[in-house]
């Protein structure tokens, strides 16, 4: 049993060398909310009861439950006290589960059916014979073979818009394991590293397993507010900032050339590394001009062949300044090894041939038509959208995301919530991102937007989930 004057025994290991003790005991609460020692409607002791079993002041145990709420671990209640609250996911639930008959999957930003016919012969006949070359599977090369370095440094030097080496390559398993190896690259344990303030699941959750902490910066229909990235490079010290500038997922913004050179010279300015998540450039036309193209010596560029090909391949680009590719290396042996050769020769050769360029026209195509249909039922609600987006951001008024993403599921309709694109304990504009080109066809996609309007008509009073239609797994 644990005594009056002792702290909790989640807070027993918070003497860590170079942390800040408000820090420290944010940390130790993550990890028993984690390993489950605190468990949701949980109450944390009084501020002052705390700081009495620890011998610290009562401003660090208030500054510690802030950075706590910060992260979403907690809520308080006036005249009640601080308790654990569910852990908000850090990615969409997939394979739903419904009890209703007709069921609606947008959660997802990939298409129903992938490849596009008939494009889809183009996979097929540049897959024919990919494994009779033994090389394929008994030579190792963890930044990827130099033939292969050699075909994605012409295709990225004319994708990015910059100049760009073999010995500027590095493949990866896909662009989320590039974003993650390229933060892991330039910071350490416990630096900020600042995002979007509605970013990328999984660029927040990259952030946070590899023990940085994400700072959120303004953004609007051109993504990062230039002001407000100077002010967070300012006053945060921090010295990378990770986006997404070509049809920003969750929202669809894009920055223009200009909003590009701005970020660009702020980011020289404070001699700021540069994570470019651009995954989507290949469904923007005409193309833009890379962040990388306006700062290649401090912008590690990332892209993938996923959003035209399908997420299976699992092979991911960076292009890197070179006195990080060493770093960038590193992480990659230590964490994948090296990319699967044959699925990479196999993107090579749709590289050589022309391929990627015709599906990612017909994929183009196919988006915008996707987006006319979702423009007859959404035109007029609050919704961003773009004709070159596999998503649309929906306002949902006096919603909570998570609830409204519970009751739509009930009704046959899978959403994102957009809780879990926030660096913030709550979203300041209450939002799902709803993936068009998940439905199998028109009728199915209209009739599900349907039913996420009349909910945002109806208001979440009065509507209450009744715990049908779980997700599984």
């Amino acid at each position: 049993m644990q005594k009056v004057n002792e702290p909790p025994n989640w807070l027993s290991d918070i003497a860590k060398e170079g942390v800040p003790r408000y820090v420290a005991i944010a940390d130790a609460m993550e990890r028993a909310v984690d390993s489950g020692a605190l468990c949701s409607g949980d109450q944390l002791p009084p501020h002052r009861t705390l700081a009495k079993q620890l011998g610290l002041d009562v401003g660090t145990v208030s500054r510690a439950y802030a950075e706590i709420q910060r992260r979403g671990l907690t809520t308080g209640e006036v005249g009640r006290g601080t308790f654990v609250s569910h852990r908000k996911p850090d990615a969409p639930t997939s394979l739903w589960q419904s009890s209703t008959t007709q069921f609606t999957d947008l959660s997802h930003n990939f298409p129903e059916t992938a490849p596009i016919n008939p494009e889809a012969a183009l996979l097929s006949e540049a897959s024919e014979g990919l494994l009779d070359t033994n090389y394929l599977l008994s030579l190792q090369s963890d930044s990827g073979h130099l033939p292969h370095r050699q075909v994605m440094a012409r295709w990225l030097e004319s994708t990015a818009s910059t100049r760009v080496t073999p010995d500027d390559v590095v493949i990866t398993t896909g662009a989320q394991h590039g974003v993650l190896l390229g933060i892991q690259a330039v910071t350490q344990p416990n630096d900020v590293v600042l995002v979007e303030r509605v970013a990328y699941f999984g660029t927040l959750a990259a952030v946070r397993f590899l023990g940085r902490r994400p700072v959120p910066v303004t953004i609007d229909r051109e993504g990062l507010v230039p002001e407000d990235l100077e002010r967070a490079f300012a006053e945060t010290g921090a010295r990378v900032v990770v986006c997404n500038p070509t049809l920003h997922n969750p929202t669809t913004a894009v920055m223009g050339p200009d909003r590009r050179a701005a970020i660009a010279r702020i980011c020289r300015k404070f001699d700021a590394v540069i994570v470019e998540d651009d995954v989507y450039v290949l469904l923007h036309a005409p193309s833009l001009p890379s962040l990388c193209s306006f700062a290649p010596e401090r912008t590690i560029y990332v892209t993938s062949f996923a959003k035209v090909v399908g997420c299976g391949p699992r092979v991911g680009l960076m292009r890197a300044p070179p006195h990080l590719t060493g770093r960038i290396g590193a992480g990659l042996r230590s964490t994948s090894l090296m990319a699967p050769t044959p699925m990479v020769e196999l993107m090579c050769r749709m590289v050589s041939s022309d391929g990627i360029e015709r599906l990612a026209h017909a994929r183009r195509a196919q988006l915008a038509e996707r987006q006319v249909w979702a423009d007859e039922i959404l035109a007029g609600a609050s919704a961003q959208r773009h004709p070159a987006a596999y998503h649309a951001w929906l306002r949902i008024g006096a919603w909570r995301s998570e609830r409204f993403v519970a009751v739509a599921r009930e009704r046959g309709v899978a959403v994102t919530p957009g809780a879990i694109f926030s660096v913030e304990a709550e979203t300041r504009d209450a939002a799902v991102r709803i993936c068009i080109c998940a439905a199998i066809d028109k009728l199915s996609l209209q009739q599900a937007l349907r039913v996420l309007l009349q909910l945002v008509d109806e208001g979440p009073y009065g509507v209450r989930p009744t715990g049908r239609g779980q997700p599984r797994g």
